[in-house]
């Protein structure tokens, strides 16, 4: 299987393949890559379900993958309206030094704890840590977010921001975040996706979403298809 050669932006090359399941180590190993890049990008010419674990089994860590969902505005699933009551409100933090770091905590110990064994060789924490801190201040301070607490406890996060997007060489709302707390109570976790269905309807800059993933976490996975959102293309880190 020889990859098409769609296009060049910065020192990554895009290539075209008829499905996921073409992604394999001995495809990545052999696939030209552009002199001093890190990555090469693939898309696809038909869709496959639970596209993440194909990608997962063909080559596990060996190489850092990343999952990118689009969806238009219009394309976004509504979630079921919870008819049981519940305490749950919408949370608005003190500043946005306390917003920045409720992001940042929240995806070290929901992130980076359980997952960082997959990451660790392409990226040290430290220097992810230097990134979702850069992330925090710079793109939270010019995104939307939404929040919501129980009791004063804050138990979900949502954050996107405006990015120009190279494969697809458009200005999106880029997903930087998100999060909902296990064990809250099953009407809370309904009012809190079908608050953000609505919110993602509702702002962002640009008419397009996309949601980056990763193929060894299945749930974020899982939940950006359910709420409409299609796979657009993946990327694979060497280094």
């Amino acid at each position: 299987m020889t990859p098409e050669y769609l296009k060049k932006f910065g020192a990554n090359f895009v290539y075209r393949l008829p499905s996921i399941e073409n992604v394999t180590l001995d495809l990545i190993q052999k696939v030209d890559w552009p002199e001093n890049s890190r990555a090469v990008i693939f898309q696809f010419e038909t869709g496959t379900e639970n596209a993440y674990e194909v990608l997962w089994r063909n080559i596990g860590d060996r190489y850092f993958a990343r999952l990118y969902y689009y969806a238009d505005k219009g394309e976004i699933r509504p979630e079921t309206e919870s008819s049981g009551s519940t305490t749950i409100q919408r949370h608005s933090f003190r500043d946005q030094a306390e917003m920045e770091a409720f992001y940042v905590s929240t995806i070290e110990e929901f992130f980076w704890k359980p997952w960082g064994k997959h990451l660790n060789k392409f990226r040290s924490e430290e220097e992810a840590r230097k990134i979702i801190v850069s992330q925090a201040k710079e793109d939270l301070a010019n995104g939307s977010v939404l929040a919501h607490s129980v009791d004063g406890e804050v138990v979900s996060f949502l954050a996107h921001t405006s990015v120009y997007e190279p494969v697809i060489e458009k200005d999106v709302n880029w997903i930087l975040w998100v999060w909902i707390k296990d064990g809250i109570q099953k009407e809370e976790r309904t009012r809190i996706k079908t608050d953000f269905s609505e919110f993602l309807k509702n702002t962002g800059a640009n008419n397009i979403y996309v949601a980056p993933t990763e193929p060894f976490n299945s749930r974020p996975n899982k939940y950006w298809q359910r709420l409409g959102f299609k796979l657009g293309c993946i990327g694979i880190t060497i280094k």
